[in-house]
This record gives structure tokens, sequence and C-alpha cells, in this order.
């Protein structure tokens, strides 16, 4: 069976990964990392949305990541702390 904690770390991936998937594909949809004169001119609405989000996305999603190194560190170590001390008690 798969514990809680696993499977938080593994419904964040897959978030992660759906939100790109279905924003990629609406931004290339509108066709916003085309190069064009809209694009280059920012006339594009739609377009200047799909670059605020990515910023936005990209913040969110190195916070995730870091989180998630964190979380997964501080694990790596409580079960080398917990090893060594039953070694150390044998």
């Amino acid at each position: 069976m798969i514990s809680n904690e696993i499977k938080r770390v593994l419904i964040t991936i897959l978030l992660i990964t759906s939100i790109n998937l279905i924003y990629f594909s609406v931004c290339n949809y509108f066709e916003c990392y085309q190069l064009s004169f809209m694009n280059l001119m920012k006339t594009n609405l739609i377009c200047n949305g799909c670059n605020s989000l990515t910023y936005h996305i990209m913040n969110y999603q190195m916070e995730i990541y870091l989180a998630l190194g964190i979380y997964l560190t501080s694990s790596l170590k409580k079960t080398f702390d917990d090893t060594i001390n039953k070694i150390m008690n044998f």
C-alpha cells in the first residue's frame, strides 16, 4: 500500500504536469510561441496573459520543487538517523 506522503508527492507532480500540458496546449493553440508582428508588439492580450501566467507558474513551480526537495532530504535524513541508531544500539 502506498503511504499518504508518497500519494501527496505523486499528486503534486501529476498536478504540475497537468497544468503545464493544458497551459502549453492553450498558448500553442493561440500561436503565442510564434514569431509574428502581433506578438512582437505585445498587442495580443491572450499571449500577454500566457506570458504573465508563465512567469507566475514558474515561480510557484520553483517553490513546490524546493519544498519537495526539502521534504525528501529531511525524510532521508530521518531514515539515515534511524538506521544509524539501530546499528549503534545493536
